[in-house]
C-alpha cells in the first residue's frame, strides 16, 4: 500500500476492488455447484432403480483404454498425498516405493502410443505435467529425510537399513556406495556434536554422546553390511540387513498398497502399474570383508582424529579432576550397555579385523593429558603461592596475615618458645592406641590433630613457618583428594570392568595403568615444582647475601627485616618436609598404593618403583637440608662479622689507659715465699682470674644470638662453622694487635718504650688462652688443628713479652684460674661449648683447683652426661664423688640423718655461719654431699 506516487495508490485501490469482485464471483460458483450436486443426489435413487432394470450395456475396448488412463490419471493425483503422509511418519521406505510407482505411471502415460488419442494424453490432460511437477518435489525430501535418520545414532539398525534401500533405490545405487554414505553421515553426525550450533549441554554428555557414535557405529555396520559368513556364530542375530531388505521390497509378491480396498478404478489399471516393484539396474552384491575392514578402519582414524581435536579443547575448561572421572565413568557406563557390550571383541573382528578399545584409543591419552595438565597447575600454583606468600613476607602484612610483629620472631624466637599457649599439648593427645575402637578413634583424631604447639616450639618453628607450611599441605591435600577420586573408587580399590563376561578376556576397563601414569606424572611435576620453590629460595638467599656484604663494605647497619628473612627462608626449608605430610604423599605414592595390592607379581613389580620414590624424597629433603644451611651459612656470616669487629674494636681500644680499667676485671692476689741468701721472702704477685669484658661480651653475644634464634634446632654443622668463622676472625684481630704493636716497637726502640705493660700482657694471655679452650675444637679435623697451631703462636707470642722468671711463677696460677673460669662460664656459654664432643672439663686436665677464696656456691649435678637434647645448658657440678650412691640416700639408716634432721642441718648451716672457718667448711662439704645425693638419686644421675 505504499508508493511513490499518489498514481500508485490508486491503481492498488483498484487492484483491491477487482479482487474483491472475484471473489465474490467465486463464492457464487461455488453455491451454485452445490446447488447442483443437491439436486443430482436427488435423482440418484431413480437413476439406481433404472440401472438395476436396466443393465448398462458392455464397455468397448476403445472406451476400456480410456478408462484405464482415467484410472491412472486418478491413481497419480491420490499419490502426493499418500507420499507426504509416508514422509510425515518417516516411513521413507514406503514413500520412497510410492514416489517410483508415480514415476512409473507418469512415463508409463508419456510413452503409451497403443492409439492416436493416447499419443497426445499429455496434450489433452495438461494436469498430468503439473503433478508430476509436484510429486518430484518429494525426492529431496526422502533423501534428506534419509540423511537425517542416519545421522541419528538413537535408532534401530532396521531403520539404518530402510533409509539406506530407500537412497539405494532412489539413486540407483550400490550397496559398496551405500556404505561409503552411511560412514559419511556418521562422520558428520560426529562433526556436528562439535560444532557451536550443535554444542551438547554439557562436556560429559559430548563424551558419552562420542562413546555412542563410534560404538553404535561399529555394531550398526556389522548388522547391516556384514554377511552371516564375516561374524561369529554367538552374534548371528540380524546380518546383512541392506540386502535382506533390499530383497524384501524387491521380489515381494503383492503389489504396492497405495489406494483402498474396494476402489472403484481398481479394474481398470493395467497389470504394468498393478505389478509394479522397484527394480535395480545393477544387481546388489556383497561388500568383501577386505573392503568392509579397510573403510571402517579410515572412518576410524578419521574420527579419532576429530575426537583429538575436539574434545580436547573441551576438556581445557575443565579444571578438576573429579569432574574428568565423573565423564570416565558416564562413557564407561555407557560402554557396558548390553546392547553395546554383547559380542563385542568379533563384532570389531569383522568390521576392523581386530580388538577395538573404544575408550583407550579414543579418549583416555586425551584424559591423561588433561589430567596431567591440572595437576601441574596445581602444584605450579602451589609453587607460586608459597613464592608470593616468601616475597611478601617482608612487607606489612600478606595472605596469611602476616604482620612486622609475626616477622620478628623469627630472630627472637624465644618470645614465642617461652610463651604458653593454650594449643600446646593437644587435646587428645592422652588417648593411646588399645583394641578399644573408641580409643583407635581418638588416636587416629589426635595423629590428625598434629603434634601440637609445644613440639613446635620444641623445633623453634616460628607461627609463619607453620601457617606457611599448613598452607601448603592443605593445598598438597587437595590434590591427592582430587587426583584420588581418578584412580580409585570409593572403595579405594581400582576399576576393573569387563564388557563380555562370557569371553575369557582381559579386562577393558583398569585404573592399574592411569594410576601408574598419574601418579608417575605427579612426582615429576611435584618434585619438579619444588626444585623452582628451592631454586627461588636460593636465589633470595644469594641476593640478601650480597646486599649483606655491601652493607658490610660500606660499613652501614644490616637492616633487621633482611636477616629476619634470612632466618625464615631457613626455618622454612627445614619445617616443610616435617609440617607438610602430604609432600611425602606426593613423591612417593607407591607406598600407599602398594598396601591394596593383593598380587606377588604386582608387589615384586612395585618394589622397584618405591625405592625410586623412597629415593627421590630422600633427595629433596637432602636439598631443602642443603638450602636451609646456605641460608644459616649467611646469617652466620653475618654474626660473625657484627660480633667481631666488636671485639677487634674493643681489643684495639684495651691499650689506653680508661679502656684498659673499663675492660679489666678482677684479679687474685697471691702470696708466695722466696728462698734468697738463706733468707725467706714473701711477696704478692696480682694473676687474672677471668677473661677481660669485651671477651665475655664477645661469648655472651654469640650465645645470645644462637638461643634467640632457636640455635639447638640448627644444623650442628652450621654452629660449629659459626664458631669457627668467629674463632678465625678472633685469632686474626689477636695476629693483626701484636703485628702492629711490634712495628710500633720496632720505632720506638731506640727510647725503649713499650706500647704494652706486663699486665696487660697477662691478661690478652689469659683471654687467648679462656678463648682457645672455648671456642677452638678439641677433634681432629683439618680447621680445628690449623685453628689451635695459629692460637698457640698467639699465645707464645705473648708470652715472649713476658719476664721468663715472671712467667713461671704466673703460669701455674694462670692455668688454675683458667681451668676455674672456664667450669663456671660451662653454663652460661652452652651454646658453644656444647658443640665439642669433647668435654671441656676433661680440657682443663680435672684437676682440683686451689684458692685463696672460700667458694661461696656450688651447683646441682642435674644431668650425668655434659651434653642432653632437651636442656643444654644445665649447670654441672665442679667436683665429683667416688663414694656410692647408697650413702648419699635419705634413708631412715642414713649417717646423715641419724645425727641430725633436715632442718637441724639448716640450722646448723646457719650457726656455723659465724664459726670458724673449719666448721664451715666441714657443714659446706655436708651440704654438697646431701644435695650431689639429691641429684644422683632424683634426677637420674646414677650410674
Amino acid at each position: 500500500m505504499v508508493g511513490e506516487r499518489y498514481r500508485d495508490l490508486i491503481e492498488a485501490a483498484d487492484t483491491i476492488k477487482d479482487m474483491k469482485l472475484s471473489a465474490d464471483n467465486v463464492t457464487r460458483s461455488i453455491g451454485s455447484m452445490q446447488t447442483q450436486c443437491s439436486s443430482l443426489v436427488q435423482l440418484l435413487p431413480s437413476t439406481r432403480s433404472r440401472s438395476a432394470a436396466f443393465p448398462l450395456a458392455k464397455v468397448k475396448p476403445k472406451e476400456e483404454h480410456f478408462y484405464c488412463v482415467a484410472a491412472q490419471v486418478k491413481l497419480l493425483l491420490d499419490l502426493p498425498e499418500k507420499i507426504w503422509a509416508a514422509v510425515e511418519s518417516q516411513a521413507y521406505l514406503n514413500a520412497t516405493q510410492l514416489y517410483l510407482l508415480a514415476r512409473h505411471i507418469h512415463t508409463g502415460l508419456h510413452l503409451d502410443s497403443t492409439s492416436a488419442q493416447c499419443a497426445h494424453i499429455i496434450a489433452h490432460f495438461p494436469v498430468l505435467s503439473w503433478q508430476w511437477s509436484a510429486i518430484r518435489q518429494f525426492k529431496p525430501a526422502i533423501l534428506k529425510g534419509c540423511s537425517q535418520k542416519l545421522n541419528d545414532i538413537s535408532v534401530s539398525e532396521q531403520v539404518v537399513a530402510d533409509c539406506l534401500c530407500a537412497v539405494l533405490l532412489l539413486d540407483d545405487s550400490t550397496p559398496r556406495q551405500m556404505f561409503t554414505e552411511f560412514l559419511l553421515a556418521r562422520s558428520n553426525a560426529l562433526q556436528q556434536l562439535f560444532q557451536p550450533g550443535h554444542q551438547a549441554s554439557s562436556i560429559k554428555f559430548l563424551v558419552c554422546s562420542l562413546v555412542d557414535v563410534v560404538a553404535v557405529t561399529i555394531r550398526q555396520i556389522s548388522a547391516i553390511f556384514c554377511s552371516s559368513d564375516d561374524l561369529e556364530a554367538s552374534i548371528q542375530g540380524e546380518c546383512n540387513l541392506l540386502l535382506t531388505t533390499l530383497r524384501r521390497v524387491t521380489e515381494r509378491e503383492q503389489p504396492v498398497s497405495v489406494w483402498t480396498p474396494g476402489s472403484s478404478f481398481l479394474k481398470h489399471l493395467p497389470s504394468t502399474v498393478v505389478t509394479f516393484r522397484p527394480v535395480l539396474h545393477t544387481p546388489a552384491a556383497h561388500i568383501t570383508p577386505q573392503y568392509l575392514q579397510q573403510s571402517a578402519q579410515q572412518w576410524l582414524n578419521a574420527c579419532m582424529q576429530h575426537i583429538h581435536q575436539g574434545v580436547a579443547a573441551q576438556l581445557s575448561h575443565v579444571s578438576t579432576v573429579k569432574a574428568l572421572a565423573s565423564m570416565r565413568d558416564a562413557a564407561w557406563e555407557r560402554l557396558r550397555q548390553e546392547r553395546l557390550s554383547h559380542g563385542w571383541d568379533g563384532i570389531c573382528a569383522a568390521v576392523v579385523g581386530r580388538r577395538l578399545l573404544v575408550w583407550d584409543e579414543c579418549l583416555r591419552p586425551l584424559f591423561l593429558a588433561r589430567i596431567q595438565a591440572i595437576i601441574s597447575g596445581c602444584l605450579e600454583e602451589v609453587t607460586l603461592s608459597a613464592q608470593t606468600l616468601l616475597s611478601e613476607a617482608d612487607g606489612a602484612s600478606g595472605q596469611t596475615g602476616l604482620n612486622e610483629k609475626l616477622l620478628e620472631l623469627e630472630s627472637n624466637v624465644l618470645n614465642y618458645m617461652w610463651t604458653e599457649s593454650p594449643g600446646d599439648v593437644p587435646a587428645c593427645a592422652a588417648w593411646q592406641v588399645t583394641t578399644v575402637p573408641r580409643a583407635s578413634k581418638a588416636a587416629a583424631a589426635a595423629a590428625a590433630a598434629g603434634p601440637g604447639g609445644l613440639a613446635m616450639k620444641a623445633k623453634a618453628f616460628t607461627p609463619f613457618v607453620q601457617n606457611l607450611s599448613g598452607h601448603i599441605d592443605r593445598q598438597l591435600q587437595a590434590v591427592l583428594q582430587d587426583v584420588s577420586t581418578y584412580v580409585a573408587d570409593d572403595a579405594g580399590h581400582s576399576h576393573e570392568i569387563v564388557l563380555d563376561t562370557d569371553e575369557a578376556v582381559t579386562p577393558q576397563f583398569v585404573t592399574s595403568e592411569d594410576w601408574e601414569k598419574v601418579v608417575t606424572f605427579q612426582q615429576k611435576a611435584c618434585e619438579a615444582g619444588i626444585v623452582s620453590l628451592l631454586d627461588f629460595i636460593q636465589k633470595e638467599v644469594v641476593a640478601l647475601e650480597q646486599q649483606l656484604k655491601t652493607h658490610w663494605s660500606a660499613g652501614e647497619t644490616v637492616a633487621p627485616k633482611k636477616v629476619n628473612r634470612l632466618l625464615l627462608l631457613s626455618r622454612f626449608c627445614i619445617g616443610l618436609p616435617e609440617l607438610s605430610p602430604n609432600l611425602q604423599r606426593c613423591l612417593t605414592p607407591t607406598m600407599e598404593r602398594s598396601r591394596r595390592e593383593s598380587s606377588l607379581r604386582r608387589q615384586s613389580k612395585l618394589q622397584p618403583k618405591r625405592q625410586d620414590h623412597e629415593q627421590v624424597w630422600l633427595e629433596i629433603k637432602r636439598k631443602f637440608r642443603e638450602t636451609s644451611v646456605q641460608a644459616c651459612r649467611v646469617w652466620a656470616d653475618q654474626v660473625s662479622h657484627q660480633l667481631v669487629d666488636t671485639f677487634t674494636m674493643f681489643l684495639f681500644a684495651s691499650r689506653s689507659g680508661p679502656s684498659l680499667l673499663k675492660q679489666t676485671p678482677v684479679w687474685d692476689t697471691i702470696a708466695i715465699q722466696e728462698e734468697a741468701e738463706g733468707a725467706s721472702l714473701s711477696s704478692n704477685i696480682r694473676v687474672p682470674m677471668q677473661a677481660s669484658w669485651y671477651v665475655h661480651r664477645l661469648l655472651h653475644e654469640l650465645c645470645r644470638h644462637v638461643n634467640c634464634v632457636g640455635g639447638h634446632a640448627f644444623n650442628r654443622s652450621v654452629l660449629r662453622e659459626l664458631v669457627q668463622s668467629i674463632a678465625d676472625n678472633v685469632i686474626r684481630s689477636y695476629e693483626n694487635f701484636l703485628k702492629e704493636e711490634e712495628e710500633k716497637e720496632e720505632g720506638e726502640r731506640e727510647e725503649r718504650k713499650w706500647r704494652l705493660s706486663q699486665t696487660q700482657v697477662l691478661q690478652l694471655l689469659f683471654d687467648a688462652r679462656f678463648l682457645s679452650v672455648v671456642i677452638i675444637a678439641k677433634d681432629d679435623s683439618e680447621v680445628g688443628r690449623r685453628l689451635a697451631e695459629r692460637m698457640q703462636t698467639v699465645v707464645e707470642r705473648l708470652e715472649n713479652r713476658v719476664d721468663p722468671f715472671d712467667l713461671d711463677v704466673f703460669l701455674p696460677y694462670i692455668g688454675a684460674h683458667l681451668s676455674r673460669h672456664v667450669q663456671r662460664s660451662q653454663v652460661l656459654l652452652g651454646s658453644v661449648t656444647g658443640l665439642d664432643k669433647n668435654n671441656l672439663f676433661a680440657a682443663t686436665g680435672g684437676r682440683s683447683l686451689p684458692s685463696t677464696q672460700q667458694e661461696q656456691h656450688n651447683v646441682l649435678q642435674l644431668s650425668s652426661v655434659a651434653m642432653t637434647t632437651r636442656f643444654p645448658l644445665l649447670p654441672v657440678a665442679s667436683q665429683s664423688s667416688s663414694r656410692p650412691v647408697s650413702d648419699y640416700l635419705l634413708t631412715p639408716q642414713s649417717p646423715l640423718l641419724k645425727s641430725q634432721s633436715t632442718s637441724a642441718i639448716l640450722c646448723s648451716g646457719d650457726e656455723s655461719s659465724s664459726s670458724g672457718s673449719g666448721d664451715s667448711q666441714s657443714i659446706h662439704r655436708s651440704a654438697t654431699s646431701f644435695f650431689e645425693a639429691m641429684s644422683t638419686s632424683w634426677w637420674g644421675g646414677g650410674k
